[in-house]
């Protein structure tokens, strides 16, 4: 084993002596592209030329104010919005309430042939009928066979709940 190791490395070494004997053409080839000569520089030619760079000027654009010119050449500029009217001149408009989570849970039919139908609105459950006020603000307009139809005080709009 030790002798085909040895034997091993000296025909490697024999190759890398025979390369490196052996002229090289040191011509470019026909059509490559021309060699780029590196120069050395020592390690303190190197320092002198890094003190010869521009000094560092800070930016004269401050990126939190937008659509500002900070560099003073009269750079574009957006016109300032107009001015809102005073709340003295606009019109007092009613704000829309806000519906209360109602659901439709079932209808009892009364001994007499009318119908009741009960409704979830939030946590109470409530049992209506046609005509009546519920929460102060729908009037039950018709009780069906599988829905209710309310009217909504604000705006007069009608609602509509049915069975799921």
């Amino acid at each position: 084993m030790k002798r085909s190791c040895a034997a091993l490395g000296g025909s490697v070494a024999a190759m890398l002596l025979m390369a490196a004997c052996s002229p090289v053409d040191q011509r470019p080839a026909p059509g490559a592209p021309p060699s780029v000569a590196i120069p050395h520089l020592a390690v303190g030619e190197l320092h002198s030329t890094t003190d010869q760079l521009p000094a560092f000027s800070p930016p004269t654009r401050n990126p939190f104010q937008f659509a500002r010119s900070g560099r003073g050449d009269g750079g574009t500029r957006q016109a300032m919005p107009s001015p809102l009217p005073p709340p003295e001149g606009l019109p007092m408009l009613p704000l829309p309430l806000a519906q209360p989570p109602m659901r439709l849970l079932g209808f009892v039919t009364m001994t007499d042939g009318s119908k009741v139908a009960v409704l979830s609105i939030g946590s109470d459950l409530t049992m209506i009928r046609v005509g009546e006020t519920l929460a102060g603000r729908f009037r039950v307009s018709r009780i069906g066979e599988d829905a209710v139809e309310l009217i909504d005080a604000v705006g007069e709009r009608p609602v509509r709940f049915s069975l799921p």
